[in-house]
Parts: C-alpha cells; sequence; structure tokens
C-alpha cells in the first residue's frame, strides 16, 4: 500500500525492529491497520530524496503496555505547529493535506486505550511517534 501511494522511491531505508515474538494487545484489526498505513504514510510523506523510515516494536518497561515508535529522517515538524496544531482537525503542514490522520489516528488508539506521542527527534533530524496501548493481561473493558 505504501509502495502505491507515490512516495515509496524516495526512501532509501525502511527497518523494522522488535517483531520477532508477538505484542499481545486487543485492537479491531481493521481499524488499526487504518491507523497505522495513515502514520506509516505520514513518515514516507515527511522524508525527502534518500530519507530513512524506522518502526520499532517493543514491551514497554512497566510490562503494561506495548509500543510501536515510528521515526522518519524528515525536516521534523515546527515547534509551534507540534505545541498547538498537531491532533486538530482540519490543520495541516501538507499543502493538500486535511488535517485529518493524525486527529483519526489519536481517536482511535484513545478508544483502543492507548496513546500517541509526537515529538521531534533530539539526535538528528526528523520525527519520532509512539503509539502505546495496552497489553492484553492490562486490557479492561471491551472493544
Amino acid at each position: 500500500l505504501l509502495a502505491r501511494s507515490g512516495r515509496h522511491a524516495e526512501v532509501v531505508a525502511t527497518e523494522v525492529r522488535g517483531f520477532g515474538r508477538p505484542l499481545p494487545c486487543v485492537v479491531d484489526i481493521d481499524t488499526m491497520q487504518r491507523v497505522l498505513f495513515n502514520l506509516l504514510l505520514n513518515a514516507y510523506e515527511a522524508v525527502e530524496q534518500g530519507g530513512e523510515v524506522s518502526v520499532t516494536g517493543d514491551e514497554q518497561p512497566d510490562r503494561k503496555t506495548v509500543a510501536l515508535v515510528i521515526e522518519d529522517t524528515g525536516p521534523g515538524i515546527p515547534p509551534a505547529y507540534l505545541e498547538s496544531s498537531l491532533f486538530r482537525p482540519f490543520r495541516s503542514t501538507k499543502p493538500s493535506g486535511l488535517g485529518l490522520g493524525l486527529y483519526h489516528a489519536k481517536v482511535m488508539v484513545e478508544a483502543h486505550g492507548g496513546a500517541i506521542e509526537v515529538r521531534n527527534r533530539e539526535e538528528t533530524h526528523g520525527a519520532r511517534l509512539t503509539l502505546t496501548l495496552p497489553r492484553l493481561d492490562q486490557h479492561v473493558g471491551a472493544l
């Protein structure tokens, strides 16, 4: 799907780590696939020719949540936008963007008892998005 988005050719490497074993959590698969597609598409769209995207999955140290971290080597997010507009609908840094992708992702992840945190990478250029979800044995209630 990402290859068909038109940005695939600009990314020289997509590294995936931490999925050698299952990360048990309860999610609606169709919803979470859409969320992950939107988050990865954002990362792909952020990088310029020769950019990199990495995806890392892991169990958090508290053993109550699992995390998916998506990092890119794009320019990062302007601090003022990051602080005041990032998850607000109909606001976007993309010329043709509607600003609904991250908003929808946040709403869906929170409906699953999780959270999304976005920040600029400090050690290099780019952004880091961390999606956390309750572990299967920590899940309370039903979706």
